[in-house]
């Protein structure tokens, strides 16, 4: 189980790494509600937000950015677990909470590491 949501995790970060165009375009993320599918379809027709091209230069602003990306790790970790067989959920869910433990820790150090 371990192996499979380190996986997932590694997944949750290759899909941050894909444009969302692309993403949006194939139909998008499953555990993306249709409603905001939609907003995030009319926002990225306007092109990429400024904000996605500034660095993140305080410890402030990189661990906000890294609890971010932590915590939509861990919401599509545990919809993933939601769909497994009930005997499978708990454990899924556990190791969800524990990657991301582990992330916020690595976010906490990477953040605090630039002082």
């Amino acid at each position: 189980m371990k192996h499979y949501l380190h996986a997932l995790a590694l997944a949750g970060a290759v899909v941050l790494a894909v444009p969302v165009q692309a993403q949006v375009a194939d139909g998008g993320d499953s555990n993306v509600a249709p409603a905001l599918a939609r907003h995030q379809a009319e926002e990225l027709s306007k092109g990429d937000p400024a904000r996605w091209f500034q660095e993140d230069v305080t410890p402030a602003e990189k661990l906000r950015t890294g609890t971010k990306e932590a915590g939509a790790a861990l919401r599509e970790n545990q919809a993933d677990c939601k769909k497994l067989a009930a005997r499978d959920r708990r454990d899924c869910m556990q190791q969800a909470q524990q990657t991301y433990r582990e992330e916020m820790a690595r976010a906490r150090e990477k953040a605090y590491a630039s002082r």
